[in-house]
């Protein structure tokens, strides 16, 4: 029968072989650094695809808010009413939009000729009922010739929060505030 401190080195020495045999296998490796890094690559691209849709929304916004100016540069807003004219700058909006949400302000402001009278822009505040709509009340107010015009087109734009807590909501319920603002004078 062998001694103790034999079989203790001969147990360390096999210890220490397959020690290094598991060292150098590899074969789950691979699924490891993939259960690592995956949520991030994912996350990432996730994020990327939301940021690309809320520039594109945004876009469509600005280009919808133009063509309500024009509407209001060849006085054919001054013959329809407030949700005749949102229903107007709907029609340019693509359906990722909900007519419903889209929210237009338009606020006429005299300037006298050769004065430095100060264009006043308040930006709106929004208050919400408890369903988290918003309750405001927008001007309509097409204006006459050589008044300043004040266009604002907003719109709550749903974002999703993605994995590892990535949000872009800026509003209280959780959205994102869009908004476009056309400042032209009133040439009819």
């Amino acid at each position: 029968m062998p001694c103790f401190p034999t079989r203790f080195f001969f147990a360390i020495s096999r210890l220490g072989s397959e020690a290094g045999r598991a060292g150098r296998d590899s074969r789950g490796a691979t699924a490891v650094e993939f259960a690592i890094v995956a949520p991030i690559v994912i996350a990432t691209l996730l994020g990327a695809l939301q940021i690309g849709v809320i520039y594109l929304a945004q876009a469509e916004l600005e280009n919808a808010a133009e063509e309500g100016a024009r509407l209001v540069l060849t006085n054919q807003a001054q013959s329809i009413s407030a949700s005749a004219f949102q229903s107007a700058i709907c029609g340019y909006l693509p359906a990722l939009f909900t007519c419903a949400n889209v929210m237009v302000d338009l606020e006429s402001q005299s300037v006298s000729a050769g004065s430095s009278d100060a264009l006043i822009m308040t930006p709106p505040g929004l208050t919400y009922n408890a369903n988290g709509a918003v309750t405001n009340a927008w001007a309509y107010q097409p204006g006459t010739a050589g008044q300043l015009e004040i266009l604002r087109v907003m719109y709550q734009w749903p974002v999703y929060a993605g994995p590892l807590g990535m949000a872009f909501g800026d509003l209280a319920n959780g959205t994102l505030f869009l908004s476009s603002t056309q400042v032209f004078q009133n040439e009819q």
